[in-house]
């Protein structure tokens, strides 16, 4: 939101934001050949806080290091720099720019969105947009737990198998999830840990029918959760 250009800064500022949930969407163009874009604009108080609250903290370590000395090396990566002007013409010096920070704020609470896409509703953009973890989360648990890479086969098929297999995983494991929230059920160490945990619930088959070995309190919880 703060790398947009000062132009659709103003645009957003003389738009009203008030209540949670609040949402408006601008066009803009994009790139050298001004690709026409929607700039979704959605409004949440509990994040005006936070942005407010991460601004003051900022402006209070500012103050601090104004009073001392400010070097080139404290502006590198500092969320601060952009509240500062710098007086070159003998000594370097650094003083507040209240119109920076004026600026900054009437941003406070606002997420922009930018996409290409103008089939979708506001809603839907932001929803797809929160859907982005568990998006994220299915790559990592791919690419770790079920191992869908490095593929060491060279014939197409096989590859094919190993990635079917890894996505047929996934599904059951999304499944697994399902159900434990389903039946509100929690644990207080990771799921990757509760997943080794599963690996051990073992069963002996006898003719059509199979017998579970003993399992664990958490295993049972488990077991229970799936066959309800």
């Amino acid at each position: 939101m703060r790398k947009l250009s000062n132009n659709i800064k103003e645009q957003i500022s003389n738009l009203t934001f008030i209540d949670d949930g609040t949402i408006h969407t601008l066009q803009i163009s994009k790139g050298k050949n001004n690709n026409k874009q929607r700039l979704i604009l959605s409004y949440s108080s509990k994040r005006a806080k936070k942005d407010k609250y991460t601004r003051t903290k900022a402006l209070e370590k500012v103050k601090d290091k104004l009073s001392k000395n400010i070097t080139k090396s404290d502006l590198k990566l500092s969320y601060y720099a952009k509240y500062l002007d710098v007086d070159d013409k003998c000594n370097i010096k650094y003083s507040l720019n209240e119109e920076k920070i004026i600026e900054d704020e009437k941003l406070d609470g606002i997420k922009g969105f930018i996409t290409n896409d103008f089939t979708l509703k506001p809603n839907e953009v932001i929803e797809h947009y929160q859907n982005q973890y568990e998006i994220e989360r299915a790559f990592r648990i791919s690419k770790t737990d079920l191992k869908i890479r490095p593929i060491y086969h060279r014939l197409e098929h096989r590859i094919k198998a190993h990635i079917l297999i890894s996505f047929v995983s996934y599904a059951i494991y999304k499944e697994f999830d399902s159900k434990l929230k389903e039946h509100n059920i929690k644990f207080k160490f990771s799921q990757k840990l509760l997943r080794d945990i599963i690996k051990h619930m073992f069963a002996i088959k006898n003719g059509e029918k199979l017998i579970y070995l003993k399992f664990e309190d958490v295993q049972q919880k488990v077991y229970d959760a799936i066959n309800s």
